[in-house]
Protein backbone atom coordinates (compact mmCIF):
# COMPACT_ATOMS: atom_id res chain seq x y z
CA UNK A 1 0.00 0.00 0.00
CA UNK A 2 1.18 3.78 -1.25
CA UNK A 3 2.08 6.23 1.18
CA UNK A 4 -1.25 8.10 -0.31
CA UNK A 5 -3.25 5.13 0.06
CA UNK A 6 -2.44 4.97 3.87
CA UNK A 7 -3.74 8.57 4.13
CA UNK A 8 -6.64 7.66 1.84
CA UNK A 9 -7.76 4.77 4.62
CA UNK A 10 -6.65 6.65 7.60
CA UNK A 11 -9.30 9.05 6.72
CA UNK A 12 -11.87 6.91 4.99
CA UNK A 13 -11.35 4.98 9.28
CA UNK A 14 -12.16 8.53 10.50
CA UNK A 15 -15.55 8.85 8.19
CA UNK A 16 -16.44 5.70 9.50
CA UNK A 17 -16.02 7.02 13.17
CA UNK A 18 -18.11 9.68 12.10
CA UNK A 19 -20.63 8.14 10.44
CA UNK A 20 -21.54 5.55 13.42
CA UNK A 21 -21.25 8.34 15.73
CA UNK A 22 -23.18 10.55 14.66
CA UNK A 23 -26.07 8.33 13.56
CA UNK A 24 -26.42 10.45 10.27
CA UNK A 25 -27.61 7.58 8.30
CA UNK A 26 -29.94 6.55 10.49
CA UNK A 27 -31.40 10.01 10.80
CA UNK A 28 -31.12 10.13 6.63
CA UNK A 29 -32.87 7.14 6.08
CA UNK A 30 -35.86 8.72 7.80
CA UNK A 31 -36.45 11.12 4.66
CA UNK A 32 -35.23 9.51 1.84
CA UNK A 33 -33.08 6.32 0.27
CA UNK A 34 -29.43 7.13 1.31
CA UNK A 35 -26.16 6.59 -0.64
CA UNK A 36 -22.66 7.64 0.11
CA UNK A 37 -21.17 9.06 -2.94
CA UNK A 38 -17.42 10.74 -3.60
CA UNK A 39 -14.36 10.14 -2.26
CA UNK A 40 -15.69 7.79 0.83
CA UNK A 41 -17.19 5.60 -1.25
CA UNK A 42 -14.37 5.38 -4.07
CA UNK A 43 -11.72 5.11 -1.12
CA UNK A 44 -10.01 8.33 -2.96
CA UNK A 45 -10.16 10.76 0.33
CA UNK A 46 -7.56 13.43 1.32
CA UNK A 47 -9.59 15.32 3.41
CA UNK A 48 -12.64 15.26 5.72
CA UNK A 49 -15.47 15.62 3.14
CA UNK A 50 -18.14 12.93 2.66
CA UNK A 51 -20.72 13.49 0.16
CA UNK A 52 -24.04 11.81 0.74
CA UNK A 53 -27.42 11.36 -1.78
CA UNK A 54 -30.70 11.40 -0.40
CA UNK A 55 -33.08 10.27 -3.59
CA UNK A 56 -37.09 11.08 -2.80
CA UNK A 57 -39.52 12.27 -4.41
CA UNK A 58 -40.02 15.07 -2.02
CA UNK A 59 -36.44 16.61 -2.00
CA UNK A 60 -37.47 20.30 -0.70
CA UNK A 61 -39.48 18.86 2.26
CA UNK A 62 -37.13 16.51 3.11
CA UNK A 63 -34.26 18.59 3.10
CA UNK A 64 -35.96 20.79 5.59
CA UNK A 65 -36.79 17.98 8.00
CA UNK A 66 -33.78 16.53 7.98
CA UNK A 67 -31.77 19.81 8.86
CA UNK A 68 -34.44 20.02 11.44
CA UNK A 69 -33.50 16.72 12.83
CA UNK A 70 -29.74 17.01 12.48
CA UNK A 71 -29.79 20.02 14.40
CA UNK A 72 -31.45 18.57 16.97
CA UNK A 73 -28.55 15.93 17.43
CA UNK A 74 -26.43 18.84 18.78
CA UNK A 75 -23.32 16.83 17.52
CA UNK A 76 -22.98 19.37 14.30
CA UNK A 77 -20.69 22.00 15.09
CA UNK A 78 -22.38 23.91 11.63
CA UNK A 79 -25.40 23.40 9.33
CA UNK A 80 -26.28 25.23 5.98
CA UNK A 81 -28.98 25.29 3.87
CA UNK A 82 -29.17 25.82 -0.31
CA UNK A 83 -31.85 25.57 -2.88
CA UNK A 84 -29.88 24.66 -5.78
CA UNK A 85 -33.45 23.38 -7.19
CA UNK A 86 -34.30 27.30 -7.47
CA UNK A 87 -31.27 28.91 -7.91
CA UNK A 88 -29.38 26.52 -9.76
CA UNK A 89 -25.53 26.30 -10.26
CA UNK A 90 -23.58 24.85 -12.83
CA UNK A 91 -21.88 21.94 -11.56
CA UNK A 92 -24.01 21.47 -8.55
CA UNK A 93 -26.92 19.04 -8.60
CA UNK A 94 -29.91 19.57 -8.89
CA UNK A 95 -31.77 19.32 -5.75
CA UNK A 96 -31.08 20.95 -1.85
CA UNK A 97 -28.29 20.78 0.01
CA UNK A 98 -27.86 20.36 3.57
CA UNK A 99 -24.09 21.10 4.65
CA UNK A 100 -22.80 19.71 8.16
CA UNK A 101 -19.58 20.35 9.90
CA UNK A 102 -17.67 18.16 12.41
CA UNK A 103 -14.61 17.35 14.42
CA UNK A 104 -13.56 13.77 15.09
CA UNK A 105 -10.33 12.84 16.60
CA UNK A 106 -8.75 16.41 15.76
CA UNK A 107 -9.80 16.42 12.38
CA UNK A 108 -12.46 18.54 10.48
CA UNK A 109 -14.89 16.96 8.42
CA UNK A 110 -16.98 18.46 5.85
CA UNK A 111 -20.33 16.50 5.18
CA UNK A 112 -22.18 17.55 1.96
CA UNK A 113 -25.91 16.14 1.46
CA UNK A 114 -27.81 16.65 -1.45
CA UNK A 115 -31.60 15.62 -1.76
CA UNK A 116 -32.75 15.44 -4.97
CA UNK A 117 -35.34 13.26 -7.34
CA UNK A 118 -34.37 9.90 -8.60
CA UNK A 119 -34.24 11.71 -12.42
CA UNK A 120 -31.78 14.06 -10.81
CA UNK A 121 -29.40 11.34 -9.04
CA UNK A 122 -29.32 9.53 -12.69
CA UNK A 123 -26.53 12.19 -13.99
CA UNK A 124 -23.66 10.74 -12.89
CA UNK A 125 -24.10 6.70 -12.61
CA UNK A 126 -21.71 6.65 -15.16
CA UNK A 127 -18.77 8.18 -13.28
CA UNK A 128 -20.08 6.73 -9.94
CA UNK A 129 -19.32 3.30 -12.09
CA UNK A 130 -15.76 4.19 -13.35
CA UNK A 131 -14.76 5.17 -10.06
CA UNK A 132 -15.90 1.76 -8.69
CA UNK A 133 -13.58 -0.04 -10.82
CA UNK A 134 -10.62 1.73 -11.15
CA UNK A 135 -7.23 0.64 -11.92
CA UNK A 136 -4.48 0.95 -9.24
CA UNK A 137 -2.50 3.35 -11.72
CA UNK A 138 -5.59 5.54 -11.83
CA UNK A 139 -6.59 5.46 -8.19
CA UNK A 140 -2.71 6.46 -7.44
CA UNK A 141 -3.06 9.33 -10.17
CA UNK A 142 -6.24 10.81 -9.02
CA UNK A 143 -4.51 10.41 -5.02
CA UNK A 144 -1.53 11.92 -6.11
CA UNK A 145 -3.62 14.95 -7.96
CA UNK A 146 -5.31 15.48 -4.92
CA UNK A 147 -1.98 16.04 -2.66
CA UNK A 148 -0.35 17.69 -4.80
CA UNK A 149 -3.47 20.14 -4.95
CA UNK A 150 -3.86 20.36 -1.56
CA UNK A 151 -0.25 20.45 -0.65
CA UNK A 152 -0.21 23.57 -3.38
CA UNK A 153 -2.78 25.10 -1.36
CA UNK A 154 -5.36 25.07 -4.17
CA UNK A 155 -8.79 24.49 -3.32
CA UNK A 156 -10.14 21.93 -6.05
CA UNK A 157 -12.95 19.75 -5.90
CA UNK A 158 -12.55 15.91 -6.39
CA UNK A 159 -14.71 15.80 -9.59
CA UNK A 160 -13.29 18.02 -11.41
CA UNK A 161 -9.78 16.00 -10.91
CA UNK A 162 -11.93 12.52 -11.90
CA UNK A 163 -13.17 14.71 -14.97
CA UNK A 164 -9.23 15.72 -15.98
CA UNK A 165 -8.29 11.67 -15.25
CA UNK A 166 -10.66 9.46 -16.55
CA UNK A 167 -12.46 11.93 -19.10
CA UNK A 168 -9.62 14.27 -20.24
CA UNK A 169 -7.05 11.48 -20.17
CA UNK A 170 -4.55 13.39 -18.47
CA UNK A 171 -1.82 10.74 -16.54
CA UNK A 172 0.57 13.04 -14.49
CA UNK A 173 -0.39 15.14 -11.24
CA UNK A 174 1.27 18.44 -12.48
CA UNK A 175 -0.36 18.17 -15.58
CA UNK A 176 -3.98 17.35 -14.01
CA UNK A 177 -3.46 20.68 -12.32
CA UNK A 178 -1.79 22.67 -15.20
CA UNK A 179 -5.26 21.89 -17.02
CA UNK A 180 -7.46 22.40 -14.14
CA UNK A 181 -5.80 25.79 -13.89
CA UNK A 182 -5.74 26.74 -17.30
CA UNK A 183 -9.29 25.96 -17.40
CA UNK A 184 -10.23 27.91 -14.55
CA UNK A 185 -11.22 25.21 -12.29
CA UNK A 186 -8.12 25.42 -10.03
CA UNK A 187 -9.23 27.70 -6.74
Amino acid sequence: MSSLEASAAQFHSLADDLLIESQLLSVLDMFGTTEISGSYSYNLMMVGDIDIRVETPTPHEAAQNAMIALMQQDYWRSCQYFDWQQFRRVGFPEGYYVGLSAIIKEVKFKIDIWFVTSAAAAGNRDLEETLRTLSPEKRELILASKKLAQDSGHKIESYAIYQAVLREGIERPEDVLAYLQASSTLG
